[in-house]
C-alpha cells in the first residue's frame, strides 16, 4: 500500500499540498487540476492508511459540510539493500510506516 501511494503522482501531489496547508478536497482539486472524484479516492485511501485525517468540518455557502484534510505525523524509513538483511534479522522492516507517538522524528 505504501509503495502504491508513493508511486502515484496524484497521491504525491495531494500529500505535498497537505504538508503545506489544511485544505478541502475541492481546494485540492482546484490547485492540482485533478477531478474531485479522483482526489476523494486518494484521500480515502490515505485516510485508511492513517496518513491523512480530517482536521475540521465547516459549512460552505450552501450550508453543506466541507471536510478539511491534513496529514498525520508519520515517517517512512527506507534502508539500503546492504542493510536490509541486517534489518530483517533484527525484526525491522525495509519500509516502515509509523504514526507519530509523540516521539521526536
Amino acid at each position: 500500500s505504501v509503495g502504491e501511494l508513493l508511486s502515484s503522482d496524484s497521491s504525491r501531489a495531494i500529500l505535498k499540498l497537505l504538508f503545506e496547508d489544511i485544505v478541502t478536497a475541492n481546494q485540492i482539486s482546484q490547485k492540482t487540476g485533478m477531478s474531485l472524484p479522483l482526489v476523494i479516492y486518494h484521500l480515502k485511501k490515505m485516510q485508511d492508511m492513517g496518513i491523512v485525517k480530517i482536521s475540521n468540518v465547516g459549512k460552505n455557502v450552501k450550508a453543506q459540510d466541507m471536510k478539511y484534510y491534513t496529514t498525520t505525523k508519520f515517517a517512512i524509513v527506507i534502508l539500503p539493500s546492504s542493510l536490509s538483511q541486517k534489518a530483517k534479522t533484527s525484526k525491522s522492516w525495509l519500509i516502515h510506516l509509523r504514526r507519530s507517538t509523540g516521539l521526536p522524528q
